[in-house]
C-alpha cells in the first residue's frame, strides 16, 4: 500500500479516522434533518401546493405507461425455469448447465442465501425487474464489476435488510433512463472515492455520450499513473467545457465527490494488483442517494427529492407483478443461478479468448505489437453486455407483442361475439315486426266486424214484428209463405259469415236469419 502518495488528496474531514467519520455522519445527519424541516417549511404555501398538483398529478399516467406491467410471461422470459437452447454456445454448453444446477443444489448455505425474510427484497427485486429487466443480484455482481460488502475483506453473499430498502429507493430515478449500467457506474464510482483506489478504473461506457467517450479516452491517457478519480474527472470536465458539452452525469460526480467519506488509510495503486471488483455497501448507496439530491447547476436543483421520485413513480404504476413468499423464494433462487452461470460462463470465455489470442499472438510476432489484454477484455466485455441488453430488452418486446396479439384476437373474439348478437336481435325485431303486423290485420277484422254488428244494431228495432220487416227466419218452412226469391222487392240474404254465434246471440238474433229483402244494404 503507497502511504505517501504524491497526488493531492480530495478534502475529507476526517482523513481516514474512524472516530472523526462517525461524528462526521451524524453531524451530516443532523444537518440534512435540519435542511428538510427548513425546505419543508413552505410546503403548505398555495405556489407549493399548485406545483405539487402540476407536477405529480398530471405527469402520473405518463409515467405509469411509461413503465409498463410486468406480468407472470414476463418474469418467466427474464427467469426461465429451464435455461432455453438459444443460450448454449461455444462458452455454455449442457454439461456446464447440468454441472451449475448439480453445484447449486450441493451448497450447504443454499437455503439461507435464498430464505430472505426481509420484505424490502421483495421490493427491489420487482422494481429492479420493472424498471432495468434484471434483478437486483444482477446488477450488484460480477457482471457490473460490483459485490456486496463492507469492504474488499467483508465481501457477503447474503445482503443485509436496509441494503435492499435504499436500493430500492435509487432504482427509478430519471438519471439512470431505466439503464442499470449508469447506476452501476455510479456505485463504482462511489467504491472507488471511498477506498481511495488509484487504479485505472474499469469503465463500460454505456453509450454515445460524449462525457462517457472522454472519460474512457482521459483513463486510457492516465493508465499507471496512480492519479485519483476525481483529478481525471477534472480533466473530463475540462475538455467537456472547451467542447462546450453539458453533462448531468457530470455534475453527479462531482456532487458524489464532496459527499463520500474516504474510509481507507492509505492509497490502493497498481502495487496491489488489478481490479477486480468494487465493493458496495449500504453506505455507498446512501451516498449515491445523497448526491442525487444534491446535484445542481448554478446553485439551482437539477432533480426532485430521490424520496419524492421514489414515491411518485411507484405510486404511479401499481401493477407491479405480483410476488409471494414462496414464489419469490423461487424466483431469487433462479436469479442466483443466473449469477453464478455469468460467473463461470465469462470464465469459460475469459479461458477460450486467452487461448485465442496467444494463438494469434504466436502467428503475429513478426508483424508489430499485440493488443493489449486487458483492454480488449474491457472491448468484449463492454460489447458482450451491451448484446445481452438488447437480448434482454428483445425478449420482453416479443412478450409484449405476444400480449398485444393476444388481446387483439380477444377482442376481435369479443367483436364476432357482438355482430352474432347483433344479427340474432335484428331477426328477433323482423320476427316482432311480422308478428306486429299479423297483429295488426286481426285487429283490423275485428274493428271490420265490429262496424258490421254497429250496423245491424243500429238498424235492429226492439220491436219484433218491426224485426221481422228486417230479418227472416229461414229456420220455419211456411208453405203459405212465398218464395223469397219471388218477392217483389228481391230474395233475402244471410247474415255476414264474419258474425259469430257468440256476437249474434248477444243482439238478440237467429244466426240462420236472412236480411229482408231490400232492407238492409252493405
Amino acid at each position: 500500500m503507497d502511504l505517501t502518495s504524491s497526488h493531492q488528496k480530495r478534502p475529507s474531514s476526517h482523513d481516514g479516522d474512524p472516530t472523526n467519520a462517525k461524528k462526521s455522519r451524524k453531524a451530516k445527519a443532523k444537518a440534512d434533518e435540519e435542511d428538510a424541516e427548513h425546505v419543508c417549511k413552505g410546503k403548505d404555501k398555495s405556489a407549493w401546493v399548485e406545483y405539487e398538483y402540476t407536477v405529480f398529478h398530471t405527469t402520473g399516467t405518463i409515467n405509469a405507461k411509461a413503465v409498463g406491467r410486468l406480468s407472470k410471461p414476463d418474469l418467466e422470459v427474464l427467469l426461465p425455469r429451464t435455461l432455453p437452447e438459444t443460450e448454449y454456445d461455444q462458452d455454455w454448453s449442457a454439461d456446464d448447465e447440468t454441472a451449475l444446477q448439480s453445484s447449486w443444489q450441493a451448497d450447504p448455505y443454499r437455503s439461507d442465501l435464498i430464505g430472505y425474510k426481509d420484505a424490502d427484497i421483495g421490493k427491489a427485486f420487482r422494481q429492479a425487474l420493472r424498471f432495468f429487466g434484471i434483478t437486483p443480484f444482477e446488477l450488484i455482481s460480477e457482471k457490473y464489476d460490483l459485490v456486496y460488502g463492507e469492504n474488499i475483506s467483508k465481501i457477503r453473499d447474503k445482503w443485509a435488510p436496509k441494503f435492499s430498502l435504499t436500493l430500492y429507493h435509487l432504482i427509478p430515478h430519471p438519471l439512470w433512463g431505466r439503464d442499470p449500467r449508469l447506476l452501476a457506474i455510479a456505485l463504482q464510482y462511489t467504491s472507488i472515492l471511498r477506498s481511495r483506489d488509484l487504479r485505472s478504473w474499469k469503465l463500460v461506457r454505456p453509450n454515445e455520450d460524449p462525457f462517457f467517450k472522454i472519460f474512457e479516452e482521459v483513463i486510457k491517457e492516465t493508465k499507471g499513473q496512480n492519479l485519483p478519480i476525481y483529478n481525471l474527472h477534472k480533466q473530463v470536465r475540462k475538455r467537456l467545457k472547451q467542447q462546450r458539452t453539458p453533462s448531468i452525469f457530470s455534475l453527479f460526480l462531482t456532487a458524489l465527490e464532496e459527499i463520500v467519506e474516504v474510509e481507507a488509510r492509505v492509497d490502493t495503486t497498481d502495487k496491489n494488483g488489478p481490479v477486480s471488483v468494487y465493493t458496495i455497501s449500504r453506505y455507498d448507496l446512501e451516498s449515491v442517494q445523497k448526491a442525487l439530491d444534491a446535484t445542481a447547476y448554478m446553485g439551482i436543483p437539477s432533480f426532485l427529492p430521490t424520496e419524492l421520485i421514489k414515491e411518485h413513480m411507484y405510486n404511479s404504476s401499481t401493477d407491479n407483478p405480483p410476488l409471494g413468499p414462496s414464489a419469490l423464494t423461487m424466483y431469487i433462487e433462479r436469479a442466483l443461478i443466473a449469477v453464478r452461470r455469468h460467473k463461470a460462463k465469462t470464465k469459460n470465455r475469459n479461458k477460450r479468448l486467452g487461448d485465442q489470442q496467444q494463438t494469434d499472438q504466436e502467428q503475429t510476432d513478426t508483424a508489430g505489437a499485440s493488443v493489449n489484454s486487458e483492454d480488449a477484455e474491457n472491448i468484449l466485455r463492454q460489447k458482450d453486455e451491451a448484446l445481452q441488453q438488447q437480448l434482454n430488452e428483445t425478449k420482453l418486446l416479443k412478450q409484449q407483442l405476444k400480449e398485444k396479439d393476444e388481446l387483439l384476437q380477444q377482442q376481435l373474439n369479443e367483436t364476432k361475439l357482438l355482430q352474432q348478437q347483433l344479427n340474432e336481435q335484428a331477426s328477433s325485431i323482423t320476427e316482432l315486426e311480422e308478428s306486429l303486423r299479423q297483429s295488426n290485420e286481426k285487429i283490423s277484422q275485428q274493428m271490420r266486424r265490429s262496424e258490421e254488428l254497429r250496423r245491424l244494431r243500429d238498424n235492429h228495432s226492439p220491436d219484433r214484428e218491426a224485426d221481422s220487416m228486417m230479418l227472416v227466419d229461414t229456420s220455419i218452412n211456411d208453405p203459405n209463405t212465398s218464395d223469397p226469391d219471388d218477392s217483389g222487392n228481391g230474395a233475402s240474404e244471410p247474415l255476414p259469415a264474419s258474425i259469430t254465434a257468440e256476437e249474434c246471440a248477444a243482439l238478440g238474433i237467429n244466426q240462420h236469419w236472412h236480411l229482408a229483402p231490400g232492407r238492409l244494404s252493405y
